[in-house]
């Protein structure tokens, strides 16, 4: 819960640029049951003092899977490029052949950074958003 009242993961991974729509304890579990049910989900951790800490989350689909690094230490690393690499992996042993309608907010660089790093197409966009494509 904590990672999506942060502005910078609840601006750049659901669209929320107004504090007072921030999510709360239902938006969080709403999002998640939707993403049980229609995709595969993880935690990103990382190893620290001899544990795992949970730094993020990923949902792998094959349209628009969502990747939050919401510790913001762990942001900038090059941990959501490699995320989106095994996000990529995955969908191919699942038999995908693209991903489709990956969808980045204008102002999110790092995430647009990482989709043209990897390959991606812009295939369209919006007014605050560009849309991009993967053909596997």
């Amino acid at each position: 819960m904590p990672w999506y009242q942060d502005p910078y993961v609840y601006q750049n991974s659901e669209g929320i640029v107004d504090e007072a729509n921030k999510p709360d304890l239902k938006y969080v579990k709403g999002m998640y049951t939707w993403l049980d049910e229609h995709s595969e989900i993880y935690f990103i951790e990382a190893f620290e003092s001899n544990h795992y800490l949970p730094i993020g989350d990923v949902a792998i689909k094959p349209e628009n899977p969502p990747i939050a690094i919401g510790v913001k230490t762990y942001r900038g690393l090059g941990i959501g490029t490699t995320v989106m690499m095994v996000v990529i992996e995955r969908l191919k042993e699942l038999r995908f052949s693209k991903i489709i309608n990956s969808t980045k907010y204008k102002w999110n660089q790092s995430s647009i950074r990482i989709h043209e790093k990897l390959g991606f197409i812009r295939v369209d966009e919006t007014d605050n958003e560009y849309i991009y494509e993967l053909n596997f």
